[in-house]
């Protein structure tokens, strides 16, 4: 019966998922293929730009050395992962605070699971739809590399685009909880969203002001940095895990905070 669940939580939202795998697709195909026309841009001026201090507050300590893989990290990565942490906060907030503001929650819980396992099959589908969505990325940037005839390694864009469904999957599940939490559809989806946006800069003021560098632990955006991955062709098994942990433990706590609360249409 879980996997009922599972199916309609894809069929009831399958046109806002394939608008936005569509998008994602030509976004990445698009800045791919803006790529060459801005090679020969000269590196020190980009790099000028990038220490000045208001764009330092904005995107934090970067840097580029005119390779794709540095342009890509900057110019589309990083805000490819608000965009779809929005996309997140706002799909996971119909889960479980929308179906109680809509007054469906009923509808739900006559069905014949737990409520534990509810949260698990909403999860369960969320991670099928970023899946989509980051395959759907990768090929736009795949197809617009091959087109233009790009140098670049594809194992690592592969790397870089698992980097960021994996952070969004952390942070889904924090939205996740959010949404256990509460009983209106909009004030979680706002919540959550207010959340991501705080984790953004408190990578980047983390990044600059020495005196807040802790409070960089505590984002997502930390776990996932791609610039310096695509640059230093490394990937952090650290930071891999904390993102799996932070996953593991917000499901869980909202299976737990969904199955202990009381619930009530009016």
């Amino acid at each position: 019966m879980s996997l009922k669940i599972f199916r309609q939580t894809l069929l009831d939202r399958w046109k806002s998922i394939s608008l936005l795998t569509v998008l994602f697709f030509v976004y990445m195909a698009y800045f791919t293929s803006v790529y060459p026309s801005t090679a020969s841009l000269s590196e020190a001026n980009i790099n000028e730009m990038l220490n000045n201090p208001a764009i330092k507050l904005l995107l934090g300590n970067l840097q580029f050395d005119n390779s794709f893989e540095s342009y890509l990290s900057t110019k589309a990565l990083m805000f490819a992962g608000l965009i779809l942490g929005g996309f997140t906060a706002w799909l996971t907030a119909g889960f479980l605070s929308g179906e109680i503001d809509h007054k469906t929650i009923d509808i739900l819980l006559a069905q014949p699971v737990r409520r534990g396992r509810i949260v698990l099959a909403r999860y369960a589908a969320l991670v099928l739809v970023i899946a989509v969505i980051m395959l759907a990325a990768l090929a736009g940037l795949l197809v617009a590399v091959l087109a233009l005839d790009i140098e670049t390694s594809v194992p690592w864009l592969a790397y870089a685009m698992g980097y960021m469904g994996l952070m969004t999957l952390s942070f889904g599940a924090i939205a996740l909880f959010v949404s256990a939490c509460m009983s209106d559809g909009r004030r979680a989806a706002l919540t959550s969203l207010g959340i991501l946006v705080v984790m953004y800069f408190m990578e980047t003021l983390g990044s600059v002001v020495d005196l807040l560098g802790p409070i960089r632990y505590l984002s997502l955006f930390h776990y996932a940095r791609y610039n310096a991955m695509l640059m230093s062709k490394t990937l952090s098994l650290t930071d891999i895990g904390v993102m799996l942990a932070v996953a593991i433990v917000f499901v869980a706590l909202a299976a737990c905070m969904f199955r202990r609360r009381d619930i009530h249409v009016a």
